[in-house]
């Protein structure tokens, strides 16, 4: 497993990757640093962090398709391109997060 996250980076330096990092290691290569929304986006709004699933006290595979899934993807999209207003934008949120749970 530690050899897997520590080779996830190789993901972001050729461009296969649009999700926001779970590593900070991530966030600093250049690859990454020169995406102007995904640096707005990690710095003001998600920074890397504890994932819901590193905080549950059950096993539940639902917890894999909130971290893992589009709703937070979406939801930073919608904060960066400012065309959404906070209650939309976060109704889309609870909406995605609901329909995986």
């Amino acid at each position: 497993m530690t050899w897997y996250l520590d080779q996830m980076k190789s993901y972001w330096q050729k461009g296969l990757l649009q999700a926001l990092p779970v590593r900070k290691s991530i966030v600093d290569l250049p690859e990454f640093q020169k995406d102007a929304n995904m640096v707005k986006a990690v710095k003001e709004w998600q920074p890397v962090a504890k994932t819901f699933a590193a905080k549950s006290t059950k096993i539940v595979s639902s917890l894999n398709a909130v971290d893992g899934g589009q709703a937070f993807t979406a939801f930073a999209q919608q904060v960066v391109q400012g065309e959404t207003d906070p209650k939309t934008a976060l109704a889309t949120l609870q909406k995605g997060i609901e329909s995986v749970m």
